[in-house]
């Protein structure tokens, strides 16, 4: 799955309102997504022949549009929440968007520009359909009980299933959660301060995992699970570095284990120096521990995502910050991206924000647009506009003049595709993410 924005809701903080972004890192950090399957490249031949791209979208765009090379967009209507698009053999680059009623007071539209190389298979959608992704057979409610007196500075256990989490507010109790059919790892995480001043919550203390449960069924064929002091954690040194003067130091790294069957879980939300490894008889080929932080100087930000199978210390480099002043004020701007930070790196990709504040019957309504270009797509372009898409009634109409637009733009650099795919990070990837933003009034 793939998410748009580089600013995730986990790592982000001070701001009155971000846009609802959803082209971003689905499974590193648990957020909402856009595609499924496949995986991206920077360049490439032409494909020999017609291909064909099929796009599932959830949430309920309200509109969608496709666009064929440099073309125009057309309105297009979904067949059972899908879409495919057959591009002829002398298309590569295309354009997929859709518009969303995020909420009763925030509409937004989403623009991917992207090539076949970045998959023929993925799920897009709107924010407000991400919480709740339908699951490939639905949920179904399982039940049992947990128990972690063994453990000491046990506050809670988390409970976590592909699908499903929760929470038993104590060192042993009863759990009921939600989880996909089929074979399901569901993780049981004995959790509690990481110290008593101030008492940080959320950092694992144990962690059990039993794997390919039969769902529905019964979780550890009925029995009680059960911790003892071998399921308990070890500490490893994390360092974050590459840190510029003026910007938050330590900046809080989240994070996360990922099972080779899907399903992740939380180990820590704040750790600066140290994270908690599993026991090693927990851990099987496929697993691996996901790292994210961010640190900011407003307006710049920085952020790195990072995958181990190691389980031992860990080091995330911080990329270089990105100065950039901001687009030509206009409705419909054109970003520019001068940055030579991720030269040399197989896969670099580029976002850009556009939003603002309406105010009918003396309410506020927010309209937002997200632009991502892929490496594929922009094949060494550095600039992204904003597209007009008025044509087609129903997307966000422009700004008028003299209105104070906000933006943001992002440039994700690393391994990985930022267009991020199932299972997440590739085995020890990562992606750097440079960001910053301003405002300007439209002339």
């Amino acid at each position: 799955m793939i998410v748009f924005h580089y600013e995730p809701a986990e790592l982000t903080s001070g701001s009155n309102y971000a846009p609802a972004c959803i082209i971003a890192f689905c499974s590193v950090l648990g957020l909402s997504t856009i595609g499924c399957g496949g995986r991206s490249s920077s360049t490439g031949p032409l494909p020999p022949s017609s291909t064909s791209v099929t796009i599932t979208f959830v949430g309920s765009p309200s509109l969608v549009a496709v666009q064929m090379g440099t073309g125009a967009f057309t309105a297009q209507t979904l067949q059972n929440n899908q879409l495919t698009i057959v591009l002829p053999s002398a298309t590569s680059q295309y354009g997929v968007a859709w518009h969303c009623i995020v909420s009763a007071v925030t509409t937004s539209d989403f623009v991917l520009k992207a090539t076949p190389q970045d998959g023929t298979a993925y799920t897009v959608g709107c924010p407000n359909g991400f919480s709740q992704t339908a699951a490939p057979s639905g949920l179904v409610a399982v039940t049992g009980s947990v128990d972690a007196s063994a453990i000491a500075g046990v506050n809670i256990v988390d409970v976590t299933g592909k699908q499903g989490e929760n929470i038993v507010f104590a060192p042993s109790g009863s759990f009921s959660v939600s989880l996909a059919s089929g074979t399901n790892d569901v993780a049981f995480v004995p959790m509690g301060p990481s110290s008593p001043n101030p008492p940080v919550i959320n950092v694992a203390k144990a962690v059990k995992i039993l794997r390919n449960q039969a769902i529905p069924g019964t979780i550890n064929g009925g029995n009680t699970v059960t911790f003892s002091p071998a399921d308990m954690v070890t500490n490893e040194t994390l360092t974050v570095s590459n840190i510029p003067a003026g910007f938050i130091n330590p900046p809080a790294v989240r994070v996360n284990f990922q099972t080779a069957n899907g399903t992740v879980f939380a180990l820590a939300n704040e750790a600066t120096t140290q994270y908690p490894a599993l026991p090693a008889a927990a851990l099987q080929t496929g697993d691996s521990y996901l790292f994210s932080t961010q640190t900011a100087s407003m307006p710049q930000t920085l952020a790195i995502l990072q995958s181990s199978t190691s389980g031992g210390p860990v080091t995330l480099a911080l990329p270089q910050p990105w100065s950039y002043s901001g687009p030509a004020p206009a409705a419909f701007p054109t970003f520019t991206f001068n940055y030579s930070g991720f030269n040399g790196l197989p896969v670099i990709t580029q976002s850009a924000v556009i939003f603002r504040t309406v105010v009918d019957a003396g309410e506020p309504f927010f309209r937002s647009i997200e632009v991502l270009a892929t490496g594929s797509y922009q094949n060494g372009a550095n600039t992204i506009t904003v597209p007009d898409l008025t044509a087609i009634p129903g997307f966000i109409s422009p700004a008028l003049s003299g209105t104070t637009v906000s933006w943001s733009a992002s440039i994700a650099g690393g391994s990985a595709p930022e267009v991020q795919f199932v299972p997440s990070l590739p085995a020890n990837g990562s992606v750097a993410i440079v960001s910053t933003s301003g405002s300007y009034t439209v002339p």
